[in-house]
């Protein structure tokens, strides 16, 4: 009876401090993220992630980011298997999509920029960014061979846009483009 006891209180003590080591690991990845509950969230957010998600499960839902902004961060796969990505504003506008790209169906420019760039780094994820329903550029997610991760953009033409290192949102000429 008494290690029933115990194990009760251990589980209970482990539950209570899970958010915080969630929220710890964020911080240490320099965000300030924070799990929500689906219905914890404004009912104008609730709303756009139900329209985006068009039936599909949303799987993950953080509050936070990168800037100073009360947005939210949302995670589904669409029907065709697709894993998408929206960040919501508090008062349910969609500020952003990103929804990871098959390799095969990237236009010619795109590719060519995306190989010459990378220059042997792992290509880890494509992912075609939009706003307003248009498309602006592709994100390129790569990894060299000491383990940084880094970040290119490509438009649609195979222009490139920015390169990002480090993976936080930091391009080259030292500006942030995440706020």
């Amino acid at each position: 009876m008494k290690m029933k006891k115990i194990m009760v209180i251990l589980a209970i003590a482990s539950a209570s401090l899970t958010p915080f080591l969630a929220v710890a690991d964020s911080e240490r990845d320099g965000k300030s993220e924070q799990p929500v509950a689906f219905g914890d969230l404004p009912v104008a957010v609730q709303l756009t992630i139900k329209t985006n998600a068009a039936g599909n499960a949303v799987n993950h839902v953080v509050m936070g980011g990168r800037s100073a902004r009360k947005d939210y961060e949302a995670k589904f796969t669409d029907a065709d298997g697709a894993k998408n990505t929206i960040i919501v504003a508090a008062d349910g506008a969609l500020i952003e999509r990103r929804t990871e790209v098959d390799w095969k169906t990237l236009p010619a420019a795109v590719q060519s920029t995306i190989k010459a760039k990378a220059n042997g780094a792992k290509i880890d994820l494509v992912e075609m960014e939009s706003k307003d329903g248009q498309q602006l550029r592709y994100e390129v997610h790569l990894t060299v061979g000491d383990g940084t991760k880094t970040e290119i953009h490509v438009g649609q033409d195979g222009s490139l846009r920015d390169h990002e290192h480090g993976g936080h949102g930091e391009k080259s000429d030292g500006h942030d483009d995440r706020d």
